[in-house]
């Protein structure tokens, strides 16, 4: 008998704000670390404050 290999299709979300890879982030939910999605209402200032942290390279979008 031969095995048959089962693939598993894993569906990733892409979240138009995330936490950058190797880094964590401080936020009203709690800390967030790399690849959890972000938005506007976790962080104080909103969208000028995501802005902020996507230039210092906290943040990545897409």
């Amino acid at each position: 008998m031969a095995k048959e290999k089962v693939e598993k299709k894993v569906e990733v979300k892409a979240f138009p704000f995330s936490v950058a890879k190797g880094k964590a982030l401080t936020t009203k939910r709690g800390i967030l670390g790399e690849g959890k999605e972000v938005k506007p209402e976790y962080v104080a200032g909103g969208e000028a404050t995501l802005a902020r942290l996507t230039e210092a390279g906290y943040i990545v979008k897409g």
